[in-house]
């Protein structure tokens, strides 16, 4: 028997997410909202709005699927406690109408570690 991947259904891509994307408690993108907020200790934060294209949006929401954070529980903690220094936590934050996704990653060097397990193991 042959089995076709071209014949299987292609997944739903939900296009109506909001991704928002928060350096330590420094900085946030909001891809939705188009605003990258500057947070201080000792003000308060900036907003600078800037303009995503369809497709700069549209590329983002296919790396989500592709990636398979999607399929990710509701909540994630990519965290190393063993660290010798605090390193900048990385959250990203998925919303749709249905339910909220949250992945925290502790540390950057992380990031790329995580993202490759993700696309060759699920």
């Amino acid at each position: 028997m042959i089995f076709l991947s071209s014949c299987l259904p292609k997944e739903k891509i939900n296009k109506d997410i909001q991704i928002i994307l928060k350096y330590a408690y420094s900085y946030e993108t909001d891809l939705t909202n188009e605003t990258y907020t500057v947070i201080y200790d000792n003000k308060p934060p900036t907003k600078i709005k800037f303009r995503l294209s369809k497709d700069e949006r549209e590329s983002a929401i296919e790396q989500y699927y592709n990636l398979k954070l999607n399929l990710l529980p509701q909540k994630n903690d990519f965290t190393n406690e063993c660290e010798p220094f605090p390193s900048g936590t990385v959250f990203l934050i998925i919303k749709d109408k249905n339910k909220s996704q949250d992945i925290k990653i502790g540390k950057l060097a992380v990031i790329a570690e995580v993202l490759f397990f993700l696309k060759f193991h699920m």
